[in-house]
């Protein structure tokens, strides 16, 4: 009884027992004993391959999603951090802007001064132009003024006789109105104006006063009126009534320097306004200037919160980027030693 070869290998297969009589050929078993060997050898090598690949694909697909979870990670920590590039570069630009309006509110600043130190000199001179003939009409009041402190008490009593003239009625109507500063009173009240003529002392102190008021244009019409149409040869006698007129006439002149020099007034007033203008203009900077200044600040401040964000994820995109590294390396080498 002989066994060939495929029956050797079916009773290998399912590791049936050999029979006896086969025993005793030594190469038979010989021959058994090898194809039993090469069986378990292939299929321990099998079941050891296929534990690895098993093995391997398991890591393989942990390492895909790893893989995958590093590479969304990494995405939305490069978006982040463009998104903070974005909020820096406009902060930044923000910030220039306000600088350069800043720079360009101190300009305007050094210009308006330069203006208001150019037209103070230009007011000053016609100030000075102003004041010199003032002082020529003060000048000749004060000359006036002095020659009523001669006047005796006779000659004050004299403007309050009833023996006076017209002309001198009209003179006293006139004091009575510069007295009161009103251009509606006509009348020279004895009882009431008598009291300044009682004393030189007394004359002087309130014309003295009136010559500084500010009359408005209807007093101002009136006295011009009365000294443009008057005569001085009128009033040469009593030497009370010539001083009266030589006052009258002295204020009018001086009051009437608006009038002869309405327009270095005018530009006075003009240069004024400009000088308010542009003070008005440096108040106004000055005071854009200090908010921008607060709002640079807080700028500033901004800018360090986002560095300090940026700085964080800087970090975390670094621990990102070698998890990276890493994994792929790990994945590249698994690969390789599963194609050997």
């Amino acid at each position: 009884y002989t066994l060939s070869l495929h029956d050797a290998l079916r009773s290998v297969n399912y590791n049936l027992r050999a029979e006896l009589n086969l025993a005793k050929k030594a190469r038979y078993i010989m021959y058994l004993a090898v194809f039993r060997f090469l069986y378990d050898f292939l299929f321990l090598n099998l079941q050891i391959r296929r534990n690895y690949y098993e093995t391997f694909i398991t890591k393989t697909t942990q390492f895909s999603k790893f893989f995958e979870e590093i590479n969304a990670k990494k995405k939305d920590l490069h978006g982040a951090s463009n998104n903070i590039n974005y909020k820096m570069t406009m902060i930044q630009d923000k910030r220039n802007r306000i600088n350069q309006s800043v720079a360009a509110k101190k300009q305007t600043i050094q210009k308006r001064k330069a203006e208001i130190a150019d037209l103070e000199l230009q007011l000053n001179n016609q100030n000075d132009e102003v004041n010199q003939v003032l002082e020529d009409k003060n000048a000749t009041l004060d000359e006036v003024l002095e020659e009523v402190l001669k006047l005796e008490e006779r000659e004050l009593a004299v403007a309050l006789g009833p023996d006076v003239t017209k002309a001198e009625r009209a003179v006293l109507e006139l004091l009575a109105m510069v007295l009161e500063k009103d251009e509606m009173v006509a009348e020279f009240a004895v009882e009431q104006h008598g009291v300044f003529f009682q004393d030189a002392q007394e004359l002087y102190a309130i014309l003295s006063d009136r010559r500084s008021y500010e009359y408005d244009d209807a007093c101002f019409r009136r006295l011009k009126d009365f000294i443009t149409k008057s005569q001085p040869s009128d009033y040469q006698k009593p030497p009370a009534f010539q001083t009266l007129y030589s006052y009258l006439s002295a204020l009018y002149r001086k009051l009437n320097v608006r009038n002869t020099m309405s327009q270095q007034f005018a530009q006075i007033a003009e240069i004024k306004a400009s000088i308010d203008s542009n003070n008005f203009s440096i108040n106004y900077s000055e005071h854009y200037i200090k908010e921008k200044e607060i709002e640079l600040q807080v700028l500033d401040e901004k800018i360090k919160r986002v560095k300090s964000r940026d700085n964080k994820l800087s970090k975390k995109i670094e621990v990102a980027e070698i998890s990276h590294m890493r994994t792929q390396h790990i994945f590249d080498s698994e690969i390789g030693r599963a194609h050997v």
